[in-house]
């Protein structure tokens, strides 16, 4: 049986440089492991982290230190295998909003390395699992609950 971790973070740190020569530490030698097929929640208050976090393990965002890895592959040497392993809807993402949502089936299965016809039979067959179809050509609106 595979016990290697889904989520391995291992004393990451973050130091974001500010025009003024000022530095901030947005992660400070964080650590923690998700095992597969659980349930995880990060959380914490405003400027905690959080996001940062979030972004260095999605390959958005290189870590200044430490490691990380998903589904064993290290977030900074091994990005694109990452990316094949993982599907994130990053909440404030504004490309979404100027696509359709057909647009963005491709724009996400061509991140993730997909051929055009593999999207394609995709977004077929999500569309017709959540009754998609008829909004297939409209584009994102941002809807706050």
């Amino acid at each position: 049986m595979d016990t290697t971790p889904a989520i391995e973070v291992s004393a990451i740190v973050k130091v974001f440089a500010k025009r003024d020569h000022r530095t901030i530490r947005a992660v400070d030698g964080l650590s923690f492991q998700v095992p597969k097929g659980s349930i995880f929640g990060l959380l914490g208050p405003n400027g905690a982290g959080k996001t940062t976090t979030i972004r260095i393990l999605t390959t958005l965002l290189a870590p200044t230190g430490g490691e990380a890895r998903v589904m064993g592959y290290d977030v900074v040497q091994n990005p694109l295998a990452v990316r094949r392993q993982i599907c994130v809807v990053i909440q404030e993402n504004a490309i979404e909003l100027h696509l359709s949502v057909q647009n963005n089936f491709r724009v996400f299965g061509r991140f993730h390395g997909l051929p055009a016809d593999e999207i394609q039979r995709r977004t077929e067959r999500i569309s017709d699992l959540f009754g998609l179809g008829e909004y297939l050509n409209e584009k994102g609106i941002p809807v706050r609950i």
